[in-house]
């Protein structure tokens, strides 16, 4: 990629791996952290038997996406083939921690490559989407959650950005469900609230070093809006004719 002229900030493949909704258990154990209790299974007859090792509702996820929340055996057959058909194998099926239904808290933080990290911010979601995804947040004060961020750069030597999703258990106690190798599609929010981790990851792919930071503003908050766009039919058909719409220089319509 150098060779190209393209810069990058990415993690190893060894270290993508270690973070997998597959291996999140083993790292859980390896590092020192809680996650709910995960299974693998490679067909139905394995999702038959889970009743004595997992109780209902539960997760059924996909090895790289998707996430449905099931109450029963028949929910999870249906889920299971259809994340099988869109995703692939293994399916896991995680637990969920007692109280909490969908209430999350985020992390969004840069590792250095060494250990170290450059910056992190801790999101609470005040309201998501069917599939989870936050829709509002609020920037929180939580040096647990942000202990969580270095103790996991600390043990993979990450590289680049990433983002811890946790949710709380009634007693205080934290579950990572998933560690996601990217910025989180509420990224603005760190920037907004002090820390603008993206830009922080280019000067890391220029071969800068800037310096790490953990103060943010508590309390900045994020809400996404639906906008109508207008247009002409005949724009529409330029995009589809020709992959492409410009707009005409001479002023007046394209």
């Amino acid at each position: 990629m150098t060779q190209l002229g393209i810069a990058t900030v990415i993690p190893t493949a060894e270290q993508l791996d270690l973070r997998t909704k597959a291996n999140l258990q083993r790292l859980a154990r390896q590092i020192g952290f809680r996650t709910p209790q995960t299974l693998l299974v490679g067909d139905a007859d394995e999702l038959r038997r889970v009743h004595s090792q997992l109780t209902f509702p539960l997760f059924v996820k996909g090895p790289y996406y998707g996430a449905k929340l099931v109450t029963n055996l028949e929910e999870a057959l249906t889920a299971f083939h259809a994340t099988a058909a869109e995703w692939g194998f293994p399916i896991i099926l995680q637990a969920c921690v007692d109280g909490i239904e969908r209430e999350e808290r985020n992390v969004v933080a840069l590792g250095d490559g060494r250990g170290g990290l450059l910056g992190a911010v801790a999101m609470k979601k005040l309201a998501v989407t069917d599939k989870g995804k936050g829709w509002a947040g609020i920037t929180i004060r939580h040096p647990e959650l942000i202990t969580l961020a270095e103790r996991f750069v600390r043990a993979t030597s990450w590289r680049g950005p990433f983002e811890l999703e946790v949710v709380l258990a009634p007693d205080g106690t934290l579950y990572v469900i998933e560690i996601n190798p990217r910025f989180p599609a509420w990224i603005y929010l760190a920037a907004a609230a002090g820390i603008n981790l993206p830009q922080r990851a280019v000067a890391i792919a220029i071969g800068a070093e800037p310096a790490a930071t953990s103060d943010y503003h508590v309390g900045t908050m994020f809400i996404r809006t639906a906008l109508d766009q207008i247009a002409d039919v005949a724009d529409l058909e330029k995009i589809v004719m020709n992959g492409e719409w410009r707009r005409s220089l001479e002023g007046g319509r394209p």
